[in-house]
């Protein structure tokens, strides 16, 4: 009792202070009053009207609250479209062959089987290359084999049902109850929770500033707390200097040079473009001419290569290069022969007949 005694002595002298200055203009007027209890904005003596941050309005808050519901009532009307069921039995359809096709299939079963088999590849070239520690390769190879297996058994089962059970099960309980929880949310968040927000806090803040606010002013006004929004004079000043500008503007001394200026602009556009089709046209013949004399220069030089092939190959065979240790350089040949200028294709055909086949 004794806080609501002082609440009331304080409202009290602060209205009391308030009809005493009124005359000076010093604090807001009955429609200030009003329109910033419900709008939260103020018109000041200027006729601009200015913004006060802290304070929200009756009115902006209660606008939501058919947002809100006509919100909800939008989600519930998915309900009543077959484009939404065939949209969530796509996605279903889409998340279980993801799970069963993908993850069980190619990561799982395939990868699994391709794990096996480079393995018995690998294993078998070196081998028969003899390659330094040959008898470990097959060890190695199940080894090697055996761990991607279990990595890729052990995610991919698991992971390939959860996926399939999400796509049979959970997106259609989801398409369910997505609409339904989309209109509580908006009914309840917009429609109802915020406007009473609005509303309390509003009722808090906005009568002691009704009660003991100064009048606005461009100086007072530091554009977040209080924000001035329209200044119908600045329109009118606006609306002046434009007319004053395009009256000395529109001089034929000044219109002649710009004129002169767009004409000359597009001249020079067409030359740049004319200049630009030649560059092209040069360019296109260039590269034509380029690839023709690459195209007749590897021919010759494959030409002259496979002539050479058999020279080579004897000088290899008295330093005790066989067949096998040849296949074996193939990387090496390979490598030379690009090195020198042939292309990959014809370095291939250059090795092939080197090795003989």
């Amino acid at each position: 009792m004794r806080f609501l005694r002082g609440l009331a002595a304080g409202l009290l002298a602060l209205a009391a202070v308030a009809a005493t200055a009124a005359d000076e203009e010093y604090f807001l007027d009955g429609a200030q009053k009003k329109e910033l209890l419900l709008y939260g904005t103020i018109t000041g003596r200027d006729q601009a009207q200015y913004n006060i941050w802290l304070v929200p309005g009756y009115v902006p808050p209660a606008r939501h609250v058919p947002k809100g519901w006509r919100a909800a009532g939008k989600d519930l009307q998915e309900y009543g479209k077959p484009a939404y069921y065939r949209a969530a039995r796509e996605i279903a359809v889409k998340t279980m062959l993801y799970g069963r096709h993908d993850i069980l299939g190619e990561f799982t079963v395939d990868g699994t089987r391709k794990a096996w088999r480079d393995a018995a590849s690998a294993a078998n070239r070196r081998v028969q290359k003899r390659v330094f520690g040959w008898w470990l390769a097959w060890p190695w190879a199940v080894v090697e084999a055996s761990t991607i297996s279990a990595v890729r058994v052990g995610l991919g089962v698991p992971g390939g049902i959860g996926v399939w059970g999400a796509g049979a099960l959970g997106v259609p309980a989801g398409a369910l109850v997505a609409p339904a929880a989309m209109a509580v949310g908006h009914a309840g968040g917009e429609g109802v929770a915020l406007p009473v927000a609005g509303a309390a806090w509003n009722t808090l803040v906005a009568p002691p500033l009704a009660l003991a606010g100064q009048q606005p002013a461009p100086e007072r006004a530091d554009g977040w707390w209080m924000k001035r929004l329209r200044d119908p004079a600045e329109d009118d000043m606006r609306a002046r200097v434009a007319a004053w500008q395009a009256g000395w503007q529109g001089a034929p001394e000044l219109l002649a040079p710009r004129e002169a200026l767009v004409v000359r602009q597009k001249e020079r556009q067409a030359a740049i473009d004319a200049l630009r089709a030649r560059l092209d046209a040069e360019t296109r013949a260039w590269h034509d001419e380029q690839a023709a004399a690459e195209a007749a220069w590897q021919a010759r030089a494959l030409e002259r290569a496979l002539a050479a092939v058999p020279g080579l190959r004897r000088e290899l065979a008295d330093q005790g290069y066989g067949p096998a240790r040849l296949e074996a350089e193939r990387e090496v040949f390979l490598g030379v022969l690009t090195g020198g200028g042939l292309d990959p294709a014809g370095a291939a055909r250059v090795v092939d007949a080197l090795i003989g086949r």
